[in-house]
């Protein structure tokens, strides 16, 4: 048993994703597990991880989600805008989408 908090993330059908967690009755042997809505941005991790994106390439994509520009976006990561182009670039060859919207919608799951 490792300090993880006992978590995981399920996606269920169109759109729907759900959080379980579970935790140890004081003083048994008892589980209790509750099933919640996962908020959107709550999904970032696992869609990041999903399609193997590297850590910088996360950062790029928190930014897309806020909608900043590109301009903005790359002064906040400290990065050339050419930089920034190029890592989102490589996260739509990742996930399989063409355009911000398309990877802002498949991201947060709406």
């Amino acid at each position: 048993v490792d300090d993880h908090t006992p978590e995981a993330r399920v996606h269920l059908a169109e759109g729907t994703w759900v959080t379980l967690q579970a935790a140890r009755n004081e003083g048994t042997d008892d589980i209790a597990v509750s099933i919640e809505p996962t908020p959107p941005l709550a999904r970032v991790d696992v869609y990041a991880r999903c399609h193997g994106l590297a850590p910088r390439e996360r950062e790029v994509l928190e930014q897309l989600l806020t909608g900043t520009d590109t301009r903005l976006a790359a002064r906040a990561l400290d990065l050339s805008e050419h930089t920034f182009q190029d890592h989102v670039k490589s996260i739509f060859a990742k996930t399989g989408t063409h355009a911000r919207p398309q990877l802002v919608s498949r991201t947060i799951g709406t």
